[in-house]
């Protein structure tokens, strides 16, 4: 029972550091493989959305923009409630993950779609791959122009292993990893000693 107390204290504490490395907020993400964009019937899009736009490339690209989500009552332009980002050098072979973060005070619909270069002349653009990030306002506010603040959103592109096994999970392991250590070698022995206090002092009041 005291074994027992001293794993389920450890477990917990292990629990919420896992949480801690990977909660951010709210999150939005599509997974894909390069392979099948080339057989999906994407819409294609004209230069003009993709010159010097924010470009996302493998195994691990992050980009922190702002946004203004759109809004059925007030008006907003195209150029601050859209962001097109370029997704250069994708592998064949390989699975992909778009996640989209952001604080969970700001309550938004994130939409992520992809689309294809329409192809030139040359034929240069034809493995060219677009993502357009659009938001709309999802909240319900009595504070005047709540729904036209601008969100800070976390825009990540990265490798998945196996389907499953995201690029930067050598983070989460370290975390478990430590936690399991000071677990091992600190906490345990710090409950396992208070125990053994409590135990001789129920001891000895019975003896007296």
């Amino acid at each position: 029972m005291r074994l027992l107390t001293a794993h389920t204290t450890l477990l917990l504490l292990l629990l919420c550091s896992i949480a801690l490395v990977v909660v951010q907020g709210n999150t939005e993400k599509l997974i894909f493989r390069a392979k099948e964009l080339d057989s999906a019937k994407l819409d294609c899009v004209h230069d003009e959305h993709y010159h010097n736009v924010q470009v996302l490339k493998p195994p691990y690209s992050t980009v922190q923009r702002v946004i203004v989500p759109r809004n059925a009552v007030a008006p907003t332009t195209t150029e601050n409630t859209q962001h097109w980002y370029s997704l250069d050098e994708l592998q064949i072979d390989s699975s992909y993950e778009l996640r989209i973060s952001y604080p969970a005070t700001s309550p938004t619909d994130f939409y992520l779609k992809l689309y294809r270069a329409c192809q030139d002349n040359s034929g240069s653009n034809r493995n060219k791959r677009l993502l357009l990030v659009e938001g709309d306002y999802a909240g319900v506010s009595n504070v005047p122009g709540m729904d036209l603040a601008s969100i800070t959103y976390d825009i990540v592109l990265e490798n998945l292993y196996l389907g499953f096994l995201f690029y930067q999970v050598y983070k989460i392991a370290a975390a478990v990893a430590v936690v399991l250590l000071l677990g091992q070698f600190v906490i345990l022995p710090k409950i396992r000693r208070v125990i053994q206090e409590s135990v001789a002092s129920n001891d000895l009041r019975k003896q007296l």
